[in-house]
C-alpha cells in the first residue's frame, strides 16, 4: 500500500462523519498543493474555500461546490474540487456541475477509481 493510501485509509478511519471526512481530505489537498513542486510553483496561495470566498467581493463562504482556491501568479483563480470517495465510486456530471462554472481554470481531486 502506497504512502497516499494510508493517508487516505487514516482519514477515513477517523472520520466522525462524512462531512468530517471531507474537511479533513480538503486539508490535506491543500498541503498537497502547497507543498508538491508542480503546484507550490504554479500557485501563490492555497485557500480552504470558506476562508477566500469570505475575503472575495461576490463570494458566498457557504459551500459551493469548490473547496479550495489557489491564487495565480497572474492574479487569476483555480479552483479545486475534492472528492474522498470510495475506490468503487465514479463521480457523475451533477455533482461537479457547480464547480464547472465557477473559474476559468479547475482542478477535480477524486479518490474513487470510475
Amino acid at each position: 500500500m502506497g504512502e497516499f493510501s494510508k493517508v487516505l485509509e487514516h482519514i477515513r478511519a477517523r472520520a466522525t462523519s462524512q462531512a468530517d471526512k471531507g474537511a479533513r481530505f480538503e486539508r490535506l489537498m491543500k498541503r498537497f498543493f502547497e507543498v508538491a513542486p508542480i503546484y507550490s510553483q504554479r500557485f501563490e496561495n492555497v485557500h480552504l474555500w470558506a476562508e477566500w470566498a469570505g475575503s472575495a467581493d461576490g463570494f458566498d463562504a457557504r459551500d459551493s461546490g469548490v473547496d479550495l482556491v489557489a491564487t495565480l501568479p497572474s492574479g487569476g483563480c483555480c479552483a479545486i474540487q475534492c472528492k474522498c470517495y470510495s475506490d468503487r465510486t465514479s463521480i457523475k456530471k451533477q455533482q461537479v456541475d457547480s464547480f464547472l462554472a465557477v473559474f476559468t481554470q479547475r482542478i477535480l481531486v477524486n479518490t474513487g477509481s470510475k
